[in-house]
């Protein structure tokens, strides 16, 4: 009996503890109700500031063109859904458990209680798991873009085309042929069939790699491997182009089946040189598919069938017309008969329909009378010998249809330079100031915005073409030929380009305004150089050698003068006689000592030694009083700028000193030097090693555009920099402290108007971003802001913010 009271006894003891633990577990649910629902407002907090951290560097992955990583943006997704939907749920419970009370109306509701701080912890829990999620990367490089897609939209279907191109696509894609070509006469459309293949080519999956060049005339084996390499994701850092070559072939050896295209071949290639298979033949699989204007060239290089390309029927070319003028336009009675003249008149030369139909667009009826009238001057030659005569006509057409005297002067400064050149819009600039465009502008910054304004019309009439190059055009082959003849047909024409190989030896004698000389070296130098009319003068040599004085002699005329990878160990015999030279580029060039050109020169107002080795800015400097601009961007081995030389341009509106090594910290007078000047500067681009270089009391008041750059002076790196002369204003500054960036004047005027500021190990940054604008609101830790200033982009890249992170 005793036995049985004590196995009762232990089974009820038993049971009690069962029952007291759930019971106890309750009662701590009630207990620490406060402590479980700021636990989860705690780590709610925890995991916003990660969240932002996480956003912060997912933005600027996406800016620099990164995938943003699959798990990444999930995490995102998941944090969205936590915060907007199950927190909500359980702040709303909270809010109705603070209103609700028990029975009696004195108590709060325990049930209700419970429930909501279960809910707390377990939320409390989720939200700690989501916090401390890992990730192994946040964002990965973007895929090269296929080369189909970097292109614009497909061409207009055409009879004589479709049949071409049908049978150009089952060619590469057979085993047969494996060089093929397609000519034809200038602007009759080859690059665009090209273009519209490789999109065929490509969404039919019919080679692992497509890559394409531009030859054009004078090939630059450097650049054609650049550009193949860069379709193939290939990176070439062999100095020789025999290195570079080694590189491409073994790429291309690994690549089963892969289409090559050379567009605007003018003569045999050294395919051995470039890289490609010199044999004749690819691989098994691969192709050669090549372009040019000449059909002879095809059969140098052994093209296995060539496709020639005519123009179009005249149905084609009226199609064409309407379509690209508007049929709105072309549809008015009073215009329809003359409009299908017009075309007729562009003997089926697709260039040549869309520049005369971009130049009519939506003009009276009279002016597309005159155009007719113009283009029946050539109706009496025959056909053969007309159709390059009619591209002539109809771009000589868009030409006096610009409407615009500086357009057209801006367009035949662009035929001074080289084909398929990437042409600076810079340097159209300075030859336009030199030339005396521009002075009803004023200032060179405001000039600057009217030769981009004019650029913009000119790529609107396609009389210029976009470059892969910040801020440069380029100039279709065909217009650029075209300009050069309506130049030269006029008395003293004013662009005119001359290859060097047409000055050897013996006395020359021209009588136009402007010329551009392209060495590939120097072999001989000619006696004399006449040109009493020379207004302009630009030479460039592919390697820098020394260059005779003798081309600068007899051109007292010469306005601006433009020379870029020459050598030149005497500066004072060239430019004694050039006393009415107002632009004066020498860059990427290697100079002598430069202070005679300011004894001469005392007209210059624009003065670039860009890239080139000068060491010293000599005191006779001080002597340009006229001078707007001086350039010594990248001039490395500066080392002494005469003190009082800079206070002594009383007219400069720009100076550009982004130089590396220079030694700052000892040119106490060329700061105050630039003190007297921070006034009447526009325009200022400076790379400095300190804050402290700064005085104190400088002022930039009247800065309209800015690239400064504070740097570490144990780096040479100038780190961010600007990409063009349009580029927001940035200010850059290293390793500082608060205190410093606040006692300074110059920087604290620079900090309101910068549009990308980057801070980097910048000390009490928060201080720094409260103090910029009433409007922020930093998050000091984590680098998260807001503001109304105009502060397009920016950048922290702090020590601190690295430790916390």
């Amino acid at each position: 009996m005793e036995f049985l009271v004590a196995i009762g006894t232990g089974i009820v003891s038993k049971l009690g503890e069962m029952l007291m633990d759930p019971v106890t577990s309750q009662f701590k649910h009630l207990i620490h109700y406060e402590k479980n629902i700021n636990k989860m407002k705690n780590e709610l907090n925890n995991l916003k500031d990660r969240k932002g951290a996480i956003e912060g560097m997912v933005d600027a992955d996406r800016r620099n063109g990164r995938h943003i990583a699959p798990n990444v943006e999930h995490w995102l997704y998941q944090v969205d859904n936590v915060v907007e939907n199950e927190l909500h749920k359980v702040y709303d419970d909270e809010l109705v458990n603070k209103n609700k009370k028990c029975l009696n109306g004195l108590c709060p509701n325990l049930v209700f209680r419970y429930s909501l701080s279960k809910k707390a912890g377990k939320m409390a829990q989720d939200l700690v798991s989501l916090k401390e999620q890992k990730f192994e990367f946040i964002s990965y490089p973007a895929p090269l873009p296929t080369l189909g897609s970097t292109f614009t939209e497909g061409i207009k279907s055409f009879a004589s085309r479709d049949s071409i191109m049908t049978e150009v696509v089952e060619k590469l894609k057979g085993d047969e042929l494996h060089r093929i070509s397609l000519c034809g006469m200038g602007g009759v459309g080859k690059t665009t069939l090209v273009k519209e293949l490789i999109k065929i080519l490509e969404a039919d999956k019919a080679f692992d790699e497509i890559s394409m060049a531009i030859v054009s005339q004078v090939p630059d084996y450097r650049k054609i491997q650049g550009q193949i390499g860069d379709t193939l994701g290939l990176k070439l850092d062999k100095e020789t182009l025999q290195g570079r070559a080694s590189q491409l072939l073994e790429r291309l050896n690994k690549i089963n089946k892969v289409l090559l295209v050379l567009d605007d071949v003018w003569t045999e290639l050294d395919f051995e040189l470039i890289g490609l298979p010199s044999n004749g033949h690819c691989q098994k699989g691969s192709k050669i598919l090549f372009t040019s204007r000449n059909e002879d060239v095809c059969h140098r290089m052994r093209s296995q069938r060539n496709f020639t390309i005519p123009v179009l029927s005249k149905e084609e070319a009226w199609d064409l017309f309407r379509d690209t003028v508007g049929g709105h336009v072309v549809d008015k009675a009073e215009i329809h008969n003359i409009a299908q003249e017009v075309a007729n008149e562009c003997r089926g030369l697709p260039i040549a329909i869309v520049t005369i139909a971009k130049a009519l667009g939506n003009k009276e009826k009279h002016v597309w009378e005159d155009a007719l009238d113009q283009l029946r001057k050539s109706s009496l030659i025959s056909f053969s010998d007309m159709q390059e005569y009619s591209i002539y006509s109809c771009i000589e057409l868009s030409y006096n249809f610009l409407g615009n005297e500086e357009a057209k002067f801006l367009l035949l400064l662009c035929c001074l330079f080289p084909e398929d050149f990437d042409i600076p819009i810079e340097v159209l600039l300075r030859y336009g100031v030199g030339l005396g465009l521009f002075k009803d502008l004023g200032a060179l910054w405001k000039a600057r915005n009217r030769v981009h304004t004019l650029v913009d019309t000119l790529k609107k009439r396609f009389l210029l073409l976009d470059s892969n190059e910040e801020e440069c055009v380029k100039m279709h082959d065909v217009v650029r030929d075209t300009v050069v003849t309506i130049a030269s047909k006029e008395e003293h024409g004013f662009a005119v380009k001359y290859d060097a190989g047409q000055i050897g030896s013996k006395e020359f004698t021209w009588h136009h305004s402007a010329i551009s000389l392209v060495f590939d070296e120097i072999k001989t130098h000619p006696k004399s150089l006449q040109c009493p009319n020379l207004r302009l003068l630009q030479i460039f040599l592919k390697r820098r050698e020394p260059i005779s004085e003798n081309f600068f002699h007899n051109m007292s005329k010469l306005m601006v003068f433009g020379i870029s990878n020459l050598c030149i160990p005497s500066m004072s015999s060239p430019f004694r006689s050039l006393n009415n030279l107002c632009t004066l580029r020498l860059e990427d060039c290697q100079v002598g000592d430069i202070s005679v050109i300011c004894n001469e020169l005392r007209k210059l107002e624009v003065l670039s030694f860009a890239h080139s080795n000068i060491k010293e800015l000599p005191v006779e400097i001080g002597k340009l009083c006229l001078l707007r601009l001086l350039d010594l961007t990248e001039c490395n081995e500066l080392d002494q700028i005469s003190p009082g030389v800079l206070a002594s341009l009383s007219n400069l509106e720009e100076l550009y000193l982004r130089v590396r090594n220079f030694h700052w910290e000892e040119k106490n007078s060329i700061l105050a030097d630039l003190k007297s000047l921070s006034h009447q500067l526009k325009v200022l681009e400076i790379s400095i090693t300190g804050i402290h270089i700064f005085p104190k009391d400088l002022e930039f008041k009247n800065l309209v555009k800015f690239w400064i750059y504070v740097r570490d002076p144990t780096t040479l790196s100038h780190g961010f920099v600007r990409r063009g002369y349009l580029h927001p204003n940035i200010l850059k500054v290293n390793s500082v402290y608060h205190k410093d960036i606040k006692e300074n004047v110059a920087i604290q005027q620079l900090l309101k108007k910068s549009e990308i500021l980057n801070l980097v190990n910048v000390k009490q940054l928060e201080n720094v971003l409260y103090e910029l604008d009433e409007e922020v609101i930093v998050s000091a830790q984590f680098g998260q802001f807001k503001r109304d200033m105009p502060c397009q982009e920016f950048h922290l890249y702090s020590s601190m913010l690295w430790q916390l992170e």
